[in-house]
């Protein structure tokens, strides 16, 4: 959403931030893990195939 992609939520054991290209490569070295992407009904994609 436009209305929060500036917004950042953050407690002691979380701190969430808006998705932007820079993170591409940790959250796809994240997806490469196979129970994980079960465990978010996720496919595996390249990285030319993530948007």
């Amino acid at each position: 959403m436009r209305l929060n992609q500036e917004t950042v939520l953050e407690t002691s054991r979380l701190f969430m931030v808006p998705y932007l290209r820079i993170y591409v490569p940790k959250y796809h070295s994240w997806m490469q893990d196979s129970w994980l992407r079960a465990s978010t009904s996720s496919e595996q994609l390249t990285l030319d195939e993530v948007p």
